[in-house]
């Protein structure tokens, strides 16, 4: 069952992912260096892992990896 608690905890994750990607488009993207561009899927997995449950969060882990 989904509670206003776990939709305002969703609606964070999607506004970080999507600052995520902004961020992605038009900083990271235009550097000269490949080696100082970041991953940021690894920030989106972290934002990820604080909202939803620990085997959920090992199991999404499992399917990115």
């Amino acid at each position: 069952m989904v509670t206003l608690r776990h939709f305002i905890g969703l609606c964070k994750v999607m506004m970080y992912a999507m600052g995520l990607l902004l961020v992605q488009i038009h900083f990271v993207s235009r550097l000269p260096y490949e080696s100082l561009r970041i991953d940021l899927l690894l920030l989106l997995t972290v934002a990820l892992a604080v909202e939803i449950p620990f085997v959920v969060g090992v199991t999404l882990a499992i399917l990115l990896g």
